[in-house]
């Protein structure tokens, strides 16, 4: 048996040795297996199949896979939030009031404002109290933080909430952030839910999950029996926050570089935009004009906008390779039709994948649409803001030279026209058949009921239907007249005065007539100097201003008579607001002279 078994083996090891041999003998591409799949040949019983290409990654459009909820249309939430104090060392060590009597409003647009946290229990319920089998129900440690959101908004008495929750908690709908808004200047809290909403299932974009929530607070963090119940907060929306785990759920990269806009014009600012490892980089100011919400690396942007403004580069050649022209011109085309003009330089987010060199815009921010006509009819605004049509866009670089462009008008026009077929009163108003009654008995209790002005509630409720129509014209209007400029510059030398300006813009490519005035007065009555000059953009007066404040405006205008103002505004003691009009204020002494331009 032993002979047996020691044959066996020999013979095994026999063979394996022979086997190595073989294989090692064989040319070394036939030796290299399993084969590469292109290498591959079909057998005789094989049939290629039909595969489709894939392309680049530059040529992907943007695609939203996030399946909305239907109850998130249909509903309100109730939700119970306890506040406690936390710790110092992650800045939650603070009272209720400490957190509300804090504000994000940047008066130095090169800082950012860290504000209180406080600690939370977060839990969700109905109008009787927390629910079994809900979020946070039964739970007696804080699963999240709460602060104030927003930047000017912080400062008014109602505010805003942004809420983090711990990520041991598990998230509420696959969402870690909450940013509940009280949308203090929509007398119906719809306005920003209707338009993601309206975003939904639209090519080439991407919606943002909406939710209204009915929110009450009991404050801990004052001595127990001084007001411990849960108190009514009254409406709020909570509005997707675009982060990591919104490119996750969205379908997207999460791992892209993302960047919400503070204050961006889309110019290269050199000083501020900067790689992470340069010496002279400053976070805080760097996110005083784009918050990072992605990848620290900068370098795709900073490349994009040395390219966005080199004039030496056709803007044809730098919008096609760093944009996605489906994108791009549907966010705007949106926006223009409802009216959502704050986002020339923020409210809106940019999105490039890995790998990839394009840009996409993230909508955000839509408490201020659907609100040109109700605001006119309460006089809250000038006849002209420069927002209105392209105006909106004439600041930003980038959207100046691309808007420049006929080709690129004419794709803005596709998407206008698509969007009108889009949004009709139907549309709209299959929404507000469902927003209005969710919402109404809310907002006509306490503490809602305090900030409701009835008459204004039941306006824009009647305008809904007709913003559409009413910006589509607006922005016809804009293809006629000239775009508004900049006042760059007044300077003194040699007993003279020397003012430039940036030049205006008219579509139809005719003269424009420049009417400078400058005058002690808001009124532009008696003036100190009041020139024209035709297709120039710079006088200079036989005179210096004496030391002193003056009002300056300049119009441009074109041989049909259309016309348009230098930006600027001036607020008066009255709080008039007096569009086009910049202040002038001339220091130092009859020897060296100094104006400083100032709005606001």
């Amino acid at each position: 048996m032993k002979r047996f078994t020691s044959l066996v083996l020999t013979t095994l090891i026999i063979i394996i040795l022979i086997g190595g041999a073989l294989i090692s003998a064989l040319p070394e591409e036939q030796a290299d297996f399993p084969k590469k799949v292109e290498d591959l040949l079909p057998t005789p019983m094989q049939t290629p199949v039909v595969k489709q290409n894939q392309g680049s990654i530059n040529q992907l459009r943007l695609e939203d896979k996030m399946i909305y909820p239907p109850l998130e249309q249909t509903n309100v939430i109730t939700a119970y939030i306890t506040v406690r104090r936390g710790n110092v060392s992650d800045n939650t060590d603070n009272s209720w009031a400490d957190v509300n009597n804090a504000s994000k409003a940047i008066y130095d647009s090169n800082k950012t404002v860290e504000v209180p946290k406080a600690e939370v229990i977060f839990q969700i319920g109905n109008e009787i109290g927390p629910l079994p089998g809900e979020f946070g129900f039964n739970e007696t440690q804080t699963n999240g933080t709460i602060q104030i959101r927003g930047n000017s908004s912080s400062k008014r008495q109602v505010k805003s909430y942004k809420v983090e929750l711990r990520n041991w908690s598990g998230g509420w709908n696959d969402q870690y952030t909450l940013a509940l808004n009280k949308h203090v200047a929509d007398p119906t809290k719809i306005k920003n839910k209707l338009s993601y909403d309206l975003l939904i299932g639209t090519s080439d974009i991407v919606s943002l999950r909406t939710q209204f929530f009915h929110i009450y607070i009991k404050d801990e963090t004052v001595p127990e029996g001084n007001g411990r119940a849960f108190v009514d907060y009254g409406l709020f929306t909570a509005v997707e926050q675009p982060n990591k785990t919104f490119l996750r759920n969205h379908g997207l990269d999460p791992n892209a570089q993302l960047y919400k806009a503070n204050f961006f014009e889309f110019f290269r600012y050199p000083e501020i935009i900067k790689l992470v490892d340069d010496p002279t980089y400053d976070s805080q100011k760097f996110e005083s004009i784009l918050e990072v919400k992605g990848d620290q690396n900068h370098t795709k942007l900073i490349e994009m906008l040395q390219a966005v403004n080199d004039p030496l580069i056709p803007i044809t050649d730098t919008f096609e390779y760093y944009f996605d022209a489906d994108n791009y011109f549907t966010w705007m085309a949106f926006n223009i039709l409802v009216g959502n003009v704050d986002t020339s330089s923020q409210n809106f987010y940019l999105y490039s994948p890995q790998a990839s060199h394009k840009w996409f815009f993230i909508p955000w921010d839509y408490d201020g649409s659907f609100n040109k006509l109700n605001l006119e009819e309460f006089g809250r605004i000038p006849a002209q803001t420069w927002q209105e049509g392209l105006q909106t866009y004439w600041g930003s670089v980038l959207h100046r030279r691309v808007l420049s462009e006929p080709i690129y008008r004419e794709k803005l026009k596709e998407k206008i026209e698509y969007w009108r077929s889009v949004l009709t009163v139907e549309k709209i108003n299959s929404h507000l058949n469902i927003y209005r009654p969710l919402t109404e008995p809310i907002l006509n209790s306490l503490p809602d009921q305090l900030l409701l002005k009835s008459d204004e509630y039941k306006a824009v409720y009647a305008s809904f239907n007709q913003e559409i129509e009413n910006n589509f014209k607006l922005y016809q209007n804009t293809l006629e007249e000239p775009m508004p400029f900049f006042i760059a510059d007044i300077t003194f030398a040699n007993g003279k005065t020397n003012i430039i300006w940036t030049s205006s813009y008219d579509f139809k490519d005719t003269d424009i007539e420049y009417h400078l005035q400058i005058s002690k007065d808001l009124d532009f009555v008696n003036n100190i100097v009041d020139e024209k000059v035709m297709n120039f953009t710079s006088i200079e007066l036989d005179q210096e201003l004496p030391i002193g404040v003056y009002f300056i405006r300049i119009l441009a205008s074109d041989p049909d008579g259309n016309q348009q103002s230098a930006y600027g505004r001036y607020v008066d003691v009255n709080k008039t607001v007096h569009v086009g009009v910049t202040m002038i204020a001339v220091t130092g002494s009859n020897d060296f002279k100094r104006a400083t331009l100032i709005n606001g």
